[in-house]
Formats: structure tokens, C-alpha cells, sequence
């Protein structure tokens, strides 16, 4: 049986750690491509090396394969991972304690699965998963 971010929820830990994977895969890749291509800092995308990392990028397929994945997860689980994203980035002082509200706003709110595809997703589920730990029942 697959373990719960919290009970009640619909997201599993197993789901959180893929996507972290998944995210943490693309963003190394980007990186050394960004670096092959002598990319760095803000450019303008009419940029020769820039269209070409990015195209490099878009042909590993990581982003997509990201993407993908979490289009698989049902509105409620993407709610919750948006929501655990918020939790572990904190702009706003969001924590544990907030997690149904949040969870409710990100279900009406955050409908594109790239607005969590644009962002440092392992450190933010990583400390959104720690911040809930302690709310979690002992097994």
C-alpha cells in the first residue's frame, strides 16, 4: 500500500518522489546543456545558443516526460502537490498547518501543470514533505 503525504490526501509519497526525479533528472540535464552551449545568465532567446540548448533540451524528451507525469495525477492529487510545493517554498509563511486551505486554493487556482513545472521542485516537495512529517501518524 502506497503512503499518503497525509491522511485523507489522494497524493502518495511514492508520486512525490517521482516527480522530484523526474524534475531533478531535467534540471541536470538542462544545466549541462545550458553549459555546452555557453548559455548563461539572461540572454535574449534570439540567441543561436540558445535556441540551441533549448532545442537539445526539448529533444531529451525530460521536461515532457515531467509533464506528462503529472497530468497523470487526479485534480485532487495535483491540488495536494501544488499545495506541498507551496508548503516547502514558503513565500508566503504557508506551513503544514495551512494545508486545506491551500489545497482548496490550488484547486481553484492552478489549473496548468507548468506553472509546478517551472520551479526547483525537489527542494521545494523535499521540505514541503518534512515540513507535513511531523503531522503525520505515527505507524
Amino acid at each position: 500500500m502506497s503512503k499518503l503525504v497525509r491522511p485523507g490526501a489522494h497524493l502518495t509519497v511514492e508520486a512525490v518522489q517521482h516527480v522530484m526525479k523526474l524534475s531533478q533528472r531535467a534540471t541536470n540535464t538542462r544545466h549541462a546543456i545550458y553549459k555546452k552551449h555557453d548559455v548563461e545568465g539572461i540572454v535574449s532567446s534570439a540567441d543561436q545558443n540558445v535556441r540551441n540548448a533549448f532545442a537539445e533540451m526539448e529533444a531529451t524528451g525530460l521536461d515532457q516526460a515531467l509533464h506528462d507525469f503529472i497530468v497523470t495525477l487526479s485534480p485532487q492529487a495535483f491540488a495536494e502537490l501544488t499545495a506541498l510545493m507551496w508548503i516547502g517554498r514558503s513565500a508566503s509563511g504557508e506551513t503544514a498547518e495551512d494545508w486545506d486551505d491551500l489545497v482548496k486554493d490550488a484547486g481553484v487556482l492552478i489549473k496548468e501543470v507548468d506553472y509546478v513545472c517551472k520551479v526547483p521542485l525537489p527542494e521545494y516537495l523535499t521540505a514541503g514533505l518534512a515540513a507535513l512529517s511531523p503531522l503525520a501518524p505515527a505507524a
